[in-house]
C-alpha cells in the first residue's frame, strides 16, 4: 500500500467516525494526516475543511476559525471564488454555533454579494445561504422573516437537485413551523425531510429529524 493510499483510507476512517459522532477520535486523524500531506494539494485543503466542521462541533470555535481563514486565504491567493464562497460560509457557520449570530449574519451576507457577483446560476450555495440566514432568524424568533427566506432556501434546492440541501430546507421550514405552533404543517415537513435525507444517503440527517418528530 502506498504512502498515497494509507492516507486516503485514514482519511475515509476519519469521515466515518465525524458521521458517528466520534469527534475526538475524527480530530486526531485529520489531525495527524494533515502533519503528513503537501500543504499545496487539493486534498489538504479537503481535510483541513472537514477537520474545520470538527473543531465546530466540538465548540472550538477559534481553532475552526483559523482553519477557515486559512482556507479563504489559500482560495483568494488563487482567485478561486468558488472556494472562497465556501470558506465565508464555513465561516459563517462556526459565528452560528457559537451563538454569535451578528457576527454570523454579516459572514452570510458577504458571501451573498460574493455569490450574487461571482457564482449567479450556483443554487447549491444560495440553498445553503439562504438556510443558514433563515435558521439565524428563527433562533432569534423573528419567525416571519425566517420562513420567506428559508423558503428560498427550499426553491433553491429544488432547483440544484441536491437531496442533502433539500433535506436541510425541509427541516428548517418544519421548525419554523414548529416554533410557529403549526404542528401539522411542522410534521409534513419533518416527514418530506427525511425522505429527501434517505434519497440524499445522509443517515444522520434521517435520525436528527426522527428525533424532531418524536418530539411533537
Amino acid at each position: 500500500m502506498s504512502c498515497t493510499e494509507s492516507i486516503d483510507d485514514k482519511l475515509s476512517g476519519a469521515f466515518e467516525l465525524f458521521e458517528n459522532n466520534q469527534l475526538i477520535e475524527a480530530e486526531g486523524i485529520y489531525q495527524d494526516c494533515l502533519s503528513l500531506m503537501d500543504i499545496r494539494s487539493t486534498k489538504y485543503e479537503a481535510a483541513l475543511h472537514w477537520l474545520g466542521y470538527v473543531k465546530s462541533e466540538l465548540k472550538k470555535f477559534d481553532e475552526a476559525r483559523s482553519i477557515y481563514d486559512e482556507l479563504r486565504g489559500i482560495a483568494k491567493s488563487s482567485l478561486n471564488y468558488q472556494d472562497e464562497l465556501i470558506a465565508i460560509h464555513q465561516l459563517g457557520m462556526v459565528e452560528r454555533m457559537a451563538e454569535n449570530y451578528d457576527k454570523a449574519q454579516e459572514l452570510f451576507n458577504e458571501e451573498l454579494t460574493l455569490l450574487s457577483s461571482s457564482n449567479p446560476n450556483w443554487h447549491l450555495g444560495f440553498a445553503a445561504n439562504y438556510y443558514e440566514q433563515g435558521y439565524i432568524l428563527l433562533k432569534k424568533n423573528n419567525l416571519f422573516e425566517a420562513e420567506k427566506l428559508m423558503y428560498q432556501s427550499l426553491q433553491y434546492a429544488e432547483q440544484s437537485n441536491d437531496q442533502i440541501a433539500l433535506g436541510c430546507s425541509l427541516r428548517g421550514l418544519g421548525e419554523i413551523n414548529k416554533a410557529k405552533g403549526e404542528i401539522g404543517k411542522a410534521k409534513r415537513y419533518f416527514e418530506q425531510s427525511i425522505l429527501a435525507f434517505i434519497e440524499g444517503e445522509n443517515l444522520v440527517g434521517v435520525t436528527e429529524v426522527n428525533g424532531m418528530l418524536d418530539e411533537i
